[in-house]
């Protein structure tokens, strides 16, 4: 695969080889699925976007590392908390557990 000096494609190859599978990740993509907001008018590129989170938030979930109720529990109560509590969210999303 020849990437050359395309900056995009490189940076989406990186990302792709490594894709952060843990809780953290999960979360992170399950949140950006549940709370992204059109903005604009551009419906197509909107909904481009969410089929994008969707798919990354599948490519997280396997046989081994399932989504569970408990995962959609954890990423509700973390969208409820006010953003004084960013420092412990960010250290629970960095947990591989």
């Amino acid at each position: 695969m020849e990437l050359g000096t395309d900056t995009p494609a490189i940076w989406t190859a990186l990302h792709e080889a490594h894709q952060d599978s843990s809780a953290g990740g999960r979360m992170y993509w399950l949140r950006r699925l549940v709370t992204t907001k059109m903005t604009g008018d551009d419906i197509e590129l909107h909904i481009d976007q969410m089929s994008s989170n969707s798919e990354r938030l599948a490519a997280l979930v396997t046989k081994a590392k399932p989504l569970t109720v408990a995962d959609i529990h954890a990423t509700g109560l973390i969208n409820s908390l006010p953003i004084d509590w960013q420092p412990c969210i960010s250290a629970l999303m960095n947990d591989d557990e």
